[in-house]
């Protein structure tokens, strides 16, 4: 049996920006194992998007399912450009 508690949220701000923000943390009550998670996004000036999304592993028990990812941390910032 999986002991496990999620918390998240979605914020989207209805801006001409286009403003939104996804964050979210699992914690695994049995193995004190914790992941977090964050991706955001927002228009900045006439045909550019700014977007940051990260994922974190913290504590991670040998034991634990999770521990094949306990080193697949990252953080990604992309800018794209429309046309």
């Amino acid at each position: 049996m999986r002991n496990d508690l999620f918390i998240g949220t979605r914020l989207t701000l209805n801006d001409a920006e286009s403003s939104e923000l996804l964050a979210g943390g699992i914690f695994d009550l049995d193995y004190s194992s914790k992941s977090f998670r964050l991706e955001a996004s927002r228009r900045i000036g006439p045909g550019y998007t700014l977007s940051i999304e990260g994922q974190l592993f913290l504590d991670i028990d040998p034991r634990d399912p999770l521990a094949a990812f306990a080193t697949d941390d990252f953080i990604r910032i992309e800018l794209t450009r429309y046309f």
